[in-house]
């Protein structure tokens, strides 16, 4: 090797997951992936000494974690406010997560103790900083921003001070496994691209396994399966993401299964939606291919000739009518309308003169100024 790299590990007892923590989480809907969640987050720890630190600078957010974790949104967000009152985790007034528990899962036995203690030190101290801050919060911004500027130092000088109480832990071969869990995924280029990768969210939720291709996805793992699923989608009646979420929101509403039931129960209840869609509510919107939605504007436009071709007849049928009249009359047909126009004003002028005229004309007029 050219250079020897750092490595930190979590060094796990056999009675971890027996920690009353561990137990509480367990108990939970999504326990497991609670506990998934949190050795991940210990892990990513490790490289900014407890915090979670983007390149350790930005703090982490719950998109950044779903995103480096590979776990639900939704999962993360409740997985840290559980962790915040079981107290696995410290939240500074910067929005910097600490891990509290950090140093009982790593380092030698013999010195464990001392890093403990001196590591809740430090979380003390940021507690009373958090407790001094929030006191100045309504002064004027020139204020606050020298506050936060003091508080940025200082957690500079915690993580300074931090990385002299972890031990370095060195390594001799370097992970390229590591390499490549840093590349971004390339972004879909296709309705059926964004599809699996719903999928593999839903897989992930209902099965704690994680899927980031069609390949990893239980029951789509042959290239002949995933064929299969392709032309399903191709040939679907129905919109695809109502599907997923009907699907999804229907197998949630059940009682508690196992894990690989209800993976199993949602695919069946998609393939039923994209096919048939929601028959109960008719929830989902209808979709049509390419193909159909040519057809249908070829349809509509006859509708729209046919209509008009049938008002141009009426039109003609009736001006020949007129004309004939016309001529009994020995009038010309702009002639005979002029005439009919004006009997027609002179007939609405006596009907005004009559007493039951005058009534409606009333009525109308007051309909009207309302």
């Amino acid at each position: 090797m050219a250079e020897n790299k750092k490595y930190y590990y979590l060094k796990l007892k056999d009675t971890f997951f027996d920690s009353e923590e561990m137990k509480i989480l367990e108990s939970m809907d999504n326990g497991i992936l609670y506990q998934n969640l949190y050795l991940k987050i210990c892990l990513i720890s490790l490289k900014s000494n407890g915090a979670l630190l983007f390149k350790d600078m930005i703090p982490y957010n719950i998109d950044m974690i779903a995103t480096i974790t590979r776990i639900n949104k939704d999962i993360v967000k409740s997985g840290l406010n559980v962790f915040k009152q079981l107290g696995l985790i410290t939240i500074a007034d910067n929005e910097t997560i600490y891990m509290s528990d950090i140093q009982t899962l790593i380092g030698k036995a013999s010195t464990e103790s001392d890093r403990v203690s001196k590591y809740k030190k430090k979380l003390d101290t940021i507690k009373i900083e958090e407790e001094a801050s929030n006191n100045y919060e309504n002064d004027c911004s020139n204020f606050v921003e020298e506050q936060e500027e003091n508080c940025n130092n200082y957690v500079e000088k915690l993580q300074k001070n931090y990385a002299s109480v972890t031990p370095e832990r060195e390594i001799e071969k370097e992970l390229e496994s590591e390499k490549e869990r840093e590349k971004e995924n390339p972004p879909p280029s296709s309705d059926f691209d964004l599809f699996v990768r719903e999928l593999c969210v839903v897989f992930e939720t209902f099965t704690a396994k994680t899927a980031t291709s069609l390949c990893q996805i239980d029951g789509y793992k042959t290239p002949q399966k995933q064929a299969e699923l392709k032309a399903s989608f191709e040939a679907r009646r129905y919109d695809w993401v109502s599907c997923v979420k009907l699907a999804k929101k229907t197998v949630e509403s059940k009682s508690r299964q196992d894990l690989s039931t209800r993976w199993l129960d949602f695919l069946s209840y998609l393939r039923i939606f994209l096919k048939n869609g929601d028959e109960k509510n008719n929830s989902i919107k209808r979709h049509y291919t390419a193909e159909e939605l040519a057809q249908r504007e070829i349809k509509r436009q006859q509708l729209e000739l046919e209509k008009k071709q049938r008002e141009l007849e009426e039109e003609r049928r009736q001006k020949e009518i007129d004309r004939q009249e016309a001529e009994k009359l020995g009038m010309t047909l702009e002639e005979y309308y002029d005439y009919w126009e004006q009997e027609g004003r002179k007939a609405q002028k006596e009907l005004l003169n009559t007493g039951f005229g005058k009534k409606i004309y009333e009525i109308f007029h007051n309909e009207e100024s309302e």
